[in-house]
């Protein structure tokens, strides 16, 4: 089985980078997926002067794109080329830019949808933004507008996607109670399990 994980990155032979959790916790993921089964590339992020195209501990890396609108094109024409049986995308409000990668996402998840399983690192609840809310995270849009723009980013992503991954039972909680998504294409996936031998038991078991 080829599975393609979409995500950040650390550079060669790195576990760690500054800024982001997911990169990190994406390297842990797929050294922890041991399977000879398992066929598996990370698409992610470039780096300047670095190698782009190489192996990194048995995993093929292909760093394709850079944190900006276009990404999603990058990705999806490297995805093509993979034809992979899964695509594994990692998902955090500005993980692949600004607001805008965040809403452009949903298109790729789209174009693979028979495919995908997403990893969402936060969820946030409609029902939990208030002006409050609004003025801690520096916007000065009405309460109704930022609700919608949540409601825009998330929902396709959820009602698209094959399989959806969350570390937290709170968090699948406000997928269905808010998100109307089906309880049975949720799974939670502590943090935790990317540190024991069963990691890879529990992301195989998603398909």
């Amino acid at each position: 089985m080829k599975v393609a994980h979409v995500t950040l990155y650390p550079p060669k032979g790195e576990k760690h980078v500054k800024g982001s959790g997911v990169a990190s916790y994406s390297k842990n993921l797929v050294a922890h997926i041991t399977s000879d089964a398992i066929d598996q590339t990370v698409v992610c992020n470039a780096i300047e002067d670095a190698p782009q195209n190489y192996t990194d501990d048995g995993i093929v890396v292909r760093r394709v794109f850079r944190r900006k609108p276009q990404f999603v094109l990058s990705v999806h024409k490297e995805l093509k080329k993979i034809d992979a049986d899964v695509v594994h995308i990692q998902q955090e409000l500005a993980l692949y830019g600004g607001i805008l990668t965040a809403y452009l996402l949903q298109w790729l998840v789209f174009l693979w949808r028979r495919r995908v399983v997403i990893t969402l690192h936060g969820v946030v609840d409609p029902d939990a933004i208030t002006p409050r809310f609004v003025h801690e995270n520096n916007s000065r849009l009405p309460v109704p507008l930022v609700k919608l723009a949540f409601r825009v980013i998330y929902t396709p992503l959820m009602k698209w996607a094959r399989r959806i991954i969350v570390h937290e039972q709170y968090f699948k909680d406000i997928l269905v109670r808010s998100y109307g998504i089906r309880s049975d294409k949720i799974d939670v996936v502590p943090h935790c399990l990317l540190y024991t031998s069963d990691a890879a038991d529990e992301a195989r078991s998603v398909d």
